[in-house]
């Protein structure tokens, strides 16, 4: 009976150990943020984790470590970390590499400048730091895009999980890729083999998004802007007199139709320089495959829609209706 009893007895004080000393210390609700630096070493790591309290025991932390040969795996972050998280837990994190992610949204036709503020708001990034990142247009040729000054127009929208500590570089190396995985294939090659090319379809493609509010639209606007620059029209777009003033606004004056830039397209004829904002997949669409019709005009009809014309006479009587209320 003694032969059984003891061996029991001693596993079950082993497990209790083995269980005490495997258990967080961390009792808050709350996570914490714990970073781990690049070239950290186990000792390092396991000695911060116990001055934070996040772990009972640095002995057993360094041997745990050690029988997964964890040293050379655990990968560099900051990592969000709960009373939930056991020594092993922890140590399984770190080696996956299952770093703390902030969910971002990117709405479709939104310019560099715009997307800063949404990074800095999220805090993942000040205005100045990710604009200067982004006016990098060398990291275009992660993507296989040479000879382009800016990134804007390759940051692709979409609803991103951004890892926390990222560098703005890291930040945009992100987007620029999605951007290579969703335009890619025939698209890429139906705007390559276009009439205007691949830059001038993505230059086509951030006027549209911010023109069109209706997805159904947009292949027409794309095909107006198309008609125009045929017959040498100036594209007199109000989006590109936005993106020169650097805001959205509800009215747009004389006076701004006048601005000075490029970009002005109630000035200069064609397309402005590079794009003014980043489209998303249905404007980019929209401008690789516009529809064909004879319309050299829209006026919006201050519901998201728009009234298409094919002569000035039709479109000032359209105007006189929906604008000059």
């Amino acid at each position: 009976m003694k032969k059984i009893i003891i061996p029991t007895i001693i596993i079950a004080i082993l497990f209790f150990v083995f269980t005490y000393i495997n258990s967080s210390p961390y009792s808050k609700n709350e996570a914490v943020l714990f970073e781990i630096k690049r070239g950290s070493g186990l000792s390092s790591i396991t000695e911060e984790l116990s001055k934070k309290g996040l772990i009972r025991s640095v002995a057993f932390f360094k041997i745990m470590g050690k029988i997964k040969n964890a040293a050379s795996r655990i990968k560099a972050g900051f990592y969000s970390i709960t009373k939930d998280h056991s020594s092993t837990a922890l140590l399984s994190l770190f080696i996956k590499g299952k770093v703390h992610k902030v969910k971002i949204t990117i709405p479709e036709g939104k310019d560099n400048k715009q997307i800063a503020e949404i990074m800095e708001k999220k805090k993942l990034a000040t205005k100045e730091e990710f604009l200067l990142a982004a006016s990098n247009g060398k990291l275009l040729k992660t993507i296989g895009f040479d000879n382009y000054d800016t990134t804007e127009g390759f940051l692709f929208p979409d609803t991103y999980y951004m890892p926390w500590g990222a560098t703005p570089q890291e930040i945009i190396l992100i987007m620029l890729r999605t951007f290579k995985q969703r335009v890619s294939g025939t698209l890429l090659e139906t705007m390559k083999k276009s009439r205007i090319g691949f830059y001038k379809s993505l230059i086509l493609a951030s006027i549209v998004a911010r023109e069109a509010v209706i997805k159904k639209e947009r292949p027409v606007i794309a095909g107006v802007f198309l008609n125009r620059y045929k017959r040498s029209m100036k594209f007199e777009s109000c989006a590109t007199i936005q993106y020169i003033l650097g805001e959205v606004r509800k009215k747009l004056f004389y006076s701004h139709l006048k601005r000075q830039s490029p970009y002005n397209t109630y000035i200069h004829k064609g397309f402005p320089p590079s794009p003014i904002g980043n489209p998303g997949m249905s404007s980019i669409k929209a401008a690789a495959n516009p529809e064909k019709h004879r319309y050299l005009y829209f006026v919006a009809k201050n519901d998201g829609s728009h009234h298409f014309s094919r002569t000035g006479r039709e479109h000032n009587r359209a105007a006189r209706k929906y604008q000059w209320k």
